[in-house]
């Protein structure tokens, strides 16, 4: 039996949604707030067939959607869900430390590979690819990289805080998150270096952040090589000509501009004040729902990529050329037919 009988077709693609248990996001924290997630993913319109589940360092929020759809049947309307990691790597595009802004990188997994080899062989492997935000005591921590860890960080680093600018710091958690820094050469070095991930991981940059970068003397090389390694770069943008024109900037400056367009959702759909929230995601893909069908988007560029509000086919439905291809085809028809009697007499 062919599992996609039809071959590829164009359907929305989002792979950059973050969940409930995402260290930063706006969901709340209702005794109901995973319930509401999961709603309103199944109520996303039925072209939407892939989402990638995107969290901070670690992979809590895919594994709860997972068990979800797998054990318990939830979001039947989607095809597959992709496991994202996302770091914040040691590439500073700010001065002041509170002001920074570091580059996102996402590591987009293959669905086949189980959860605990990606945690053992991967994440657990990182723990000596890190530093602490410049200025700060590398004796102030080190371990491996978990939610008790990063609290530990950051409750150390707010002790150092005079009491009186306590209220403008975040929790330990997000304060130990915001201080972190990965150091990307060695997240690829260890994908690289283990052959569970050959072939089941694509690179993702974070365009905004890295627009951010200066183009200086000493960093344009660096700026370029950060981008130019990626498979894919990553926006969220505002509208469709928002899209155009960043595409359009990153083809100006000679790097890569394989750029898909994401929610980035850190909240509710209903929350339309927040452009960064579940379904505002213009990104069409034309490939099977697989893992396979999003690297064969990368190797074949922009032939499967579409960038619009309505569905790419409906171009092709139009009445106007479904009956002026069907009297081609009958004219065609009889035109054939005439000749072979001609030949025939």
């Amino acid at each position: 039996m062919i599992e996609y009988p039809r071959g590829s077709e164009w359907a929305k693609w989002d792979l950059h949604i973050h969940t409930p248990e995402s260290i930063i996001n706006g969901y709340g924290n209702s005794a109901d707030v995973w319930e509401e997630f999961l709603t309103d993913l199944e109520s996303l319109p039925e072209d939407f067939k892939v989402l990638g589940i995107n969290d901070y360092l670690f992979l809590d929020g895919y594994e709860r959607i997972k068990h979800e759809k797998e054990i318990n049947g939830r979001l039947p309307n989607i095809k597959l869900i992709l496991p994202v990691v996302e770091f914040r790597i040691q590439k500073f595009a700010g001065v002041e430390f509170r002001n920074t802004k570091r580059i996102n990188m996402h590591v987009i997994f293959s669905d086949e590979l189980n959860v605990e080899t990606i945690k053992s062989q991967f994440l657990n492997a990182l723990e000596q690819s890190y530093t602490l935000t410049p200025g700060l005591d590398p004796e102030l921590w080190n371990g491996s990289i978990t939610r008790k860890s990063l609290e530990d960080l950051g409750s150390k680093i707010k002790a150092t805080v005079p009491k009186d600018q306590l209220s403008s710091y975040g929790s330990d958690l997000i304060e130990g998150f915001n201080n972190l820094n990965l150091n990307e050469k060695e997240i690829l070095k260890v994908l690289k270096k283990r052959h569970y991930f050959e072939d089941k991981y694509l690179i993702a940059i974070g365009k905004t952040e890295w627009d951010l970068l200066q183009w200086s003397e000493g960093s344009i090389s660096e700026k370029k090589n950060t981008i130019n390694d990626a498979h894919l770069v990553f926006t969220s943008a505002e509208s469709v000509e928002h899209y155009i024109k960043a595409k359009e900037k990153l083809k100006e400056q000679g790097v890569n501009y394989l750029l898909l367009d994401c929610s980035d959702a850190h909240t509710f759909s209903h929350n339309t004040r927040k452009k960064d929230r579940i379904g505002n995601c213009f990104n069409w893909i034309k490939a099977n729902p697989t893992f396979e069908g999003l690297r064969q988007v990368v190797f074949e560029k922009f032939e499967r990529i579409w960038i619009d509000e309505e569905n790419p086919k409906k171009r092709y439905e139009k009445p106007f050329f479904r009956r002026s291809g069907l009297k081609l085809l009958m004219f065609s028809l009889i035109v054939v037919l005439n000749l072979v009697e001609l030949y025939y007499r």
